[in-house]
């Protein structure tokens, strides 16, 4: 089982009814196409990038996947909504798919809450030392900030960015999911000693702590948990 994370970044100025049509689009995907077990898509503010459509969608395997992709829902219908510089209201997407290694769940029932997805690439040069270090402190954060109810941490073994950047393709490595009822718990995580005293240092591009080399933050509200997915 492993969930996929699409980010759209819409254009400036999108048309408001072509977003709404893709929104609808998206997160009717598992009703038309029978190897999509779950499917939300939403709006997102996202730091940096602005505006963004979150998609997450949840397979049994990558069997699933490749019916997916040559599903006519997705060929005729999904492709065309998005409409990457054929006139659709996306101007760049991001794809990750999801392995959690570490996470969880005591809230399954939460609701309307805001929920914060990280994309994470850490520094190539990055030893395997301080990757795992990297790791340890993000899974432990939720033993410190109170704020933080579901969660999950996941490495990403593909990823890709279209279209493709000029220095290359830029690869999120992690993605690290925390689920709070509301912005009094995500202001507990963003100002917790524990977050600006250990964490950050692994950020600072100028730090001799420094491990991630690039992050998006999308930020959202929700009606029911994504963390909590079953099969």
């Amino acid at each position: 089982m492993f969930r996929r994370i699409m980010v759209l970044l819409m254009e400036q100025g999108a048309d408001e009814a072509k977003v709404q049509a893709l929104k609808d689009c998206l997160a009717a995907s598992a009703e038309h196409i029978p190897t999509v077990l779950a499917s939300w898509a939403g709006d997102a503010k996202a730091t940096p990038g602005g505006r963004a459509i979150v998609w997450d969608t949840f397979f049994a395997d990558q069997k699933g996947m490749d019916e997916y992709r040559d599903h006519p829902y997705h060929v005729g219908t999904i492709i065309k909504q998005i409409g990457l510089g054929k006139g659709g209201p996306a101007e760049k997407m991001h794809s990750v798919l999801i392995e959690p290694y570490a996470g969880e769940v005591p809230e399954p029932g939460i609701k309307s809450f805001l929920k914060r997805t990280l994309l994470l690439q850490t520094v190539p040069s990055a030893t395997q030392e301080q990757v795992a270090e990297f790791e340890r402190k993000l899974t432990q954060m939720p033993a410190y900030v109170k704020g933080i109810r579901n969660w999950s941490m996941s490495r990403n073994p593909k990823c890709n960015q279209s279209p493709k950047m000029e220095a290359g393709v830029l690869e999120w490595t992690h993605v690290w999911e925390q689920e709070f009822q509301d912005e009094e718990g995500f202001r507990d995580y963003m100002e917790n000693p524990f977050h600006w005293a250990w964490v950050d240092l692994m950020f600072d591009p100028d730090g001799p702590g420094n491990v991630c080399s690039a992050h998006m933050q999308l930020v959202y509200p929700m009606g029911t948990t994504i963390l909590g997915w079953k099969p």
